[in-house]
């Protein structure tokens, strides 16, 4: 048998998937007898669509399974550190003020009256972090009770590229 040769372009670089061997690869073909197919055998996965599929689980079994991965157990867990405007986000009230203003806007952008793109709310005039400092928000309670969060006359529909040129966009500061 002869040595494998990797083949290199006129700069000394390898060329990215070639390699030079002597013993032809035939696409299709098996190296040894043992690894191929036979004709009329059923494969050994067939009628399987996952791990340990058909393996019946108790609800027992997939309770304890679940609570020995919860907050500290889990392996991703850091502490709870969700900030609190994570934690407004994921409220009903947030959902609810977006579908609102995307209705009243009728799904399209108000800067350049796109449709179809993907749409983001943005607080406007005023901008959703200082909401929060001026109503010194600290806590879910805080910002549930806080009327000017929840204005729908505070917010607007942007495309993603329309809302990255604002100045409202994340931590920016007014220009």
């Amino acid at each position: 048998m002869g040595e494998n040769k990797i083949i290199r372009n006129e700069k000394g670089q390898f060329i990215k998937g070639i390699l030079y061997s002597p013993i032809p690869f035939k696409k299709g073909e098996h190296s040894s007898i043992k690894t191929e197919f036979k004709k009329g055998q059923s494969p050994w996965n067939k009628n399987l669509k996952g791990y340990r599929k058909g393996h019946e689980v108790s609800q027992e079994t997939r309770r304890k399974i679940g609570n020995a991965q919860l907050k500290e157990k889990n392996h991703n867990w850091k502490g709870g550190i969700t900030s609190l405007r994570g934690k407004i986000y994921n409220l009903f009230e947030w959902h609810q003020w977006r579908s609102v203003i995307f209705k009243r806007d009728d799904f399209t952008c108000v800067l350049c009256r796109k449709r179809g793109e993907h749409l983001e709310v943005d607080h406007y005039p005023k901008k959703f972090g200082w909401i929060i400092e001026e109503n010194k928000i600290q806590s879910i309670e805080d910002a549930i009770n806080c009327f000017e969060l929840w204005n729908i006359n505070n917010g607007r529909t942007l495309c993603l590229s329309c809302h990255l040129k604002t100045d409202t966009y994340g931590n920016r500061k007014p220009k």
